[in-house]
């Protein structure tokens, strides 16, 4: 017969035997969370399945989806307000319900609403910028259409006289000029387009501060190239993105940027001097 082959037992000391049960739990319980985790994935799938049979993920098709650039809407209310407006300020016509609609149907709602999808887009100036000149063009137009106690004696209301007038104008031309520091790193256009806008404020606020008939004649002139220059910028976007061209100029350029590459190679050309 061979040799003998004796069978030793091993035994686990208890701190052994513990630590192996523990392990042995953990084990289970990783998997019993591996296979929760599946069936999670699983029913998360079929969810979205059934919400799109197309079976591709939601935030997939809102990433791919092409949002329209709202901004050329809030320039047409704008500037085609704004030359309606300025060509009665030239004495041209008389103010009539064409500027009163054109106030509040494009220069208002419709500015209004461009600011509102810019703000779903993230732009935080063009939010800011329509809806506050969305608001101005419907504030204006209820000075000229709420009623008074002069055509109303009953309704204690005070018309606007032109020095309230005038202020109403100035807090305008402050809050046009604090934007207009915004626009310097966009385009040419846009910087004319707020430039010329706190010339406009300044203008009107003046005559009617000194309610000389001249310069709000000279202001009208002068709004009508700021709505111009708005109607321009709207369309020069509009065809642009059309053609995936620069076929009308806007003079992209940042000022910002250049202001500081300008004054770090002034700073270089004095190191290099000493």
């Amino acid at each position: 017969m061979g040799p003998e082959v004796k069978m030793t037992e091993v035994r686990m000391t208890e701190p052994q035997e513990r630590k192996a049960f523990i392990q042995g739990e953990k084990d289970e319980v990783d998997l019993s969370i591996d296979k929760s985790s599946q069936r999670q994935s699983s029913l998360e799938l079929d969810y979205a399945r059934v919400l799109n049979p197309a079976e591709r993920p939601v935030q997939q098709n809102m990433a791919s989806a092409k949002v329209a650039n709202p901004a050329p809407l809030g320039l047409l209310g704008f500037g085609l307000t704004t030359i309606l407006l300025n060509i009665h300020n030239t004495g041209l016509f008389p103010l009539e319900t064409a500027v009163v609609g054109m106030g509040i149907c494009f220069g208002g709602i419709a500015q209004f609403i461009a600011g509102l999808l810019e703000f779903y887009r993230g732009n935080t100036f063009a939010y800011v910028a329509f809806t506050s000149y969305g608001s101005f063009w419907v504030s204006l137009v209820c000075l000229w259409m709420l009623k008074n106690n002069v055509t109303n004696p009953g309704v204690a209301v005070r018309p606007t006289d032109s020095t309230y007038l005038a202020s109403y104008l100035l807090l305008w031309g402050i809050f046009t000029l604090t934007m207009f520091f915004g626009t310097l790193r966009s385009n040419l256009v846009l910087m004319f387009v707020f430039g010329s806008l706190v010339i406009l404020f300044a203008l009107l606020s003046a005559g009617n501060f000194a309610k000389s008939p001249t310069t709000l004649k000279v202001a009208g002139y002068e709004g009508i190239v700021c709505g111009i220059s708005a109607f321009y910028l709207a369309i020069a976007e509009v065809v642009n993105e059309v053609y995936e061209s620069n076929i009308l100029p806007i003079g992209k350029v940042d000022l910002v940027h250049l202001c500081r590459q300008r004054r770090a190679a002034k700073s270089k050309r004095a190191r290099h001097s000493v």
